[in-house]
């Protein structure tokens, strides 16, 4: 096998894993969400900066 042909093997492979991962991830903010949890957490308001310590 080519080294060049090796390389696209292992690109094509990264794409499916990446892929699957994806989907993954997209399943489980689809149950959080069906459960009413808010997958990425509440907004604050920020009273101070770091600066003032």
């Amino acid at each position: 096998m080519s080294e060049e042909m090796h390389n696209n093997e292992m690109h094509n492979e990264e794409v499916v894993e990446i892929s699957e991962l994806l989907k993954v991830r997209r399943d489980k903010l689809d149950e959080l969400r069906e459960l009413g949890i808010d997958p990425f957490g509440h907004k604050y308001v920020r009273d101070n900066t770091a600066g003032i310590f």
